[in-house]
């Protein structure tokens, strides 16, 4: 049995087909590129099918750790120990707020934390390690893997067998929402163009010559 795979280069064609354009005249590949790279996150963020772990060696006195490029986000994290211990989620505006506003006061409790908490692309830990080298360790959803060359291939067969009609339909669906605003402007430049043209037109001084009458 032969799997369907998807290549970039067969998704562009496909989104073409749907476009009902298969050479570039009002859409570029560019644009097609860039709905792609969406779309792949779009169907990652929406299945959660793309898992991963990631680690990272904690340092006392140190609160916020980056996350893995490759994850989604913060929000995306299913579980996150501490030296082998599951730490729950806590809302950092809710755990600043039951601190005493300690982030802005600059205060700090170290131990063994207890609580993680979302600081845009980082993880902070609560109350802040107070050892070197304690092991986070966090399961996430991930972005898909994709080659950087034209001809991309998704690298997640899985990912592409099952979700690749997904992709091509989210791509798809962006590529005719700026297909439709781009000949909705175009046609509405259009008119403008004929609006100015008529009152141009009004505008003008009629230079006709006026009838000379001879006198006897």
């Amino acid at each position: 049995m032969t799997l369907l795979t998807y290549t970039r280069t067969q998704l562009k064609a496909q989104i073409r087909e749907a476009l009902q354009e298969r050479t570039a005249s009002l859409v570029k590949d560019t644009e097609i590129e860039r709905w792609i790279d969406v779309a792949l996150d779009d169907v990652a963020v929406n299945t959660f099918c793309l898992r991963a772990v990631a680690s990272a060696s904690c340092s006392a006195n140190q609160q916020l750790y980056d996350l893995s490029a490759m994850c989604l986000g913060p929000w995306s994290i299913s579980r996150l120990e501490y030296d082998g211990r599951r730490l729950l989620p806590k809302e950092f505006g809710r755990l600043d707020e039951e601190m005493g506003g300690a982030k802005d006061k600059g205060l700090t409790s170290t131990g063994a934390p207890q609580v993680y908490f979302a600081y845009g692309r980082q993880i902070g830990l609560w109350p802040v390690p107070a050892e070197n080298s304690k092991v986070m360790r966090y399961w996430y959803a991930r972005h898909p893997q994709t080659l950087s060359a034209d001809a991309m291939s998704i690298i997640d067969l899985g990912f592409s067998v099952i979700h690749g009609p997904a992709i091509e339909s989210f791509a798809a669906a962006r590529g005719l929402a700026f297909k439709g605003k781009l000949q909705e402007s175009q046609g509405a430049m259009q008119q403008n163009q004929m609006d100015l043209a008529r009152s141009s037109n009004k505008a003008m001084p009629d230079n006709t010559p006026s009838e000379l009458t001879s006198s006897g």
